[in-house]
């Protein structure tokens, strides 16, 4: 597992420091200034940010995976609704359900979508307590890069109603339907791939792509943490959502 260090600065003896060397360091910082100013110049008053690199730990055993990507304002594809009618590729779709949902027809799968506010155990494990769990990497629905949720396969009772939210995402297979209604859009997936790793030997989940994609995560077997259940997908439609009138 890939760890960081924060390598704590000790403080140096100054008093041997000569005078030469200070006046050295002084002109290499005034020269550096320059260098680097003179660049902000040609590339104009506001330079691109330079992107951030992020890891996140999952959730859920002391062997966990992280996800590992550099993250970049990602841009929402408008894509054809390959499920809809011809005449209206974009129909929009009624539903009764008020805020986010993860839902798979396949699995009789209804669960709220809990943005998770940050990666650290307790935020993620409360928004498991209460749904599924889309973590902050940088990647929402809709957007180049890797959506990635986590669900518990299983859990004691203390863990919530929704402790065997993905308990059957092994049983999906290619082309099955993932449906992720996120702030009045439905965003469907299809799925793609699904493998089980080993925390141990795969320690990263990549979160960066050139496409919009999804990941769905659960610990398998279920009441272990031993190995993790990935299943993943590919956008293929964008529909708005209409309240339903009943």
């Amino acid at each position: 597992m890939r760890v960081m260090f924060n390598n704590t600065m000790q403080a140096d003896d100054q008093a041997g420091i000569s005078k030469q060397v200070a006046l050295a360091s002084v002109a290499s910082i005034l020269f550096l200034s320059f260098l680097f100013g003179g660049l902000a110049f040609v590339f104009g008053q506001n330079p691109p940010a330079a992107s951030e690199k992020r890891t996140a730990k999952l959730p859920i055993a002391s062997d966990r995976l992280e996800l590992l990507g550099t993250y970049s304002k990602s841009t929402l594809i408008p894509l054809v609704a390959l499920s809809a009618k011809a005449a209206n590729p974009l129909a929009a779709i009624p539903t009764a359900d008020k805020g986010n949902w993860v839902k798979i027809p396949s699995l009789n799968v209804r669960v709220p979508l809990i943005e998770a506010k940050s990666m650290t155990d307790a935020e993620v494990l409360n928004s498991l307590a209460n749904g599924v769990a889309m973590y902050p990497n940088g990647v929402l629905p809709g957007q180049n890069g890797n959506v990635f949720i986590a669900g518990h396969s299983s859990g004691e009772p203390w863990k919530g109603p929704y402790r065997f939210a993905f308990l059957n995402i092994s049983k999906l297979k290619k082309n099955d339907s993932v449906l992720i209604d996120y702030h009045e859009n439905r965003y469907t997936y299809i799925v793609t791939d699904s493998r089980v790793i080993n925390p141990n030997n795969d320690k990263f989940i990549e979160s960066t792509g050139k496409t919009p994609t999804l990941s769905l995560m659960a610990c398998w077997p279920i009441w272990t943490a031993k190995n993790r259940t990935i299943v993943e997908a590919k956008l293929i439609t964008i529909n708005p959502l209409v309240n339903e009138v009943k």
